[in-house]
């Protein structure tokens, strides 16, 4: 009598081991099966998987998609100043022409056009522009709208009634905040008699 199993046997055998793996299931609960095909699946329907972005990439994709407005003005020697100061003068070094490079020299005061006035502009020991973290830099804006009163009086000066209206509005100014005052007398750039508004007198009048 042969020791060998018939074919029936055999096919009964790999029936029930066929049946008794694809009953197993991993820890996870998903066919084994599907987990194995699953990253070449998903691979082939949207390419190999990204790798995280770190928060500055993060960061750069916000604000990139963010409108920018420039709040600086170019300047030169018919910027509009303080007249205390003295005007700027510009001369070329080099020409491309000449020496296939362009510089120009400009000598004026630090406070010429749009610039910071650190605190050691108006106070002794104080730090200057060099000294202020670039982080200190970055602050939450809140802008008084206060055009309509300087339209009506161009000595306009913000009150504490105009900080307590925008509070009642917006809820409290937040701490470390930069505040602007919106005047609209920017509109007058760059238009030095304009900007100085200087009545017969000579004196200047401006918010």
């Amino acid at each position: 009598m042969s020791n060998r199993p018939s074919l029936p046997a055999l096919l009964a055998l790999v029936t029930v081991c066929a049946g008794a793996l694809l009953a197993v299931k991993p820890a996870g609960g998903a066919d084994a099966a599907a987990q194995a095909t699953a990253p070449a699946a998903h691979t082939a329907r949207h390419g190999p998987t990204a790798r995280p972005r770190s928060d500055l990439t993060s960061l750069y994709a916000t604000l990139a998609a963010k409108r920018f407005v420039d709040l600086t003005h170019s300047f030169g020697p018919d910027t509009p100043h303080w007249k205390g100061f003295g005007e700027m003068k510009v001369r070329t070094l080099y020409t491309i022409p000449k020496d296939g490079f362009h510089v120009d020299e400009f000598c004026h005061v630090g406070q010429w056009g749009t610039h910071v006035d650190p605190p050691a502009h108006f106070h002794e020991g104080k730090k200057t522009v060099d000294q202020i973290d670039p982080k200190d830099m970055l602050m939450p804006l809140v802008v008084l709208d206060v055009h309509e009163q300087a339209a009506r009086n161009p000595d306009y000066l913000l009150t504490l009634e105009d900080v307590q209206a925008w509070e009642a509005r917006h809820g409290r100014i937040p701490e470390h905040a930069f505040v602007a005052m919106r005047t609209d007398w920017s509109k007058r750039w760059p238009n030095d008699a304009a900007m100085q508004n200087r009545d017969a007198a000579g004196v200047a009048h401006y918010p």
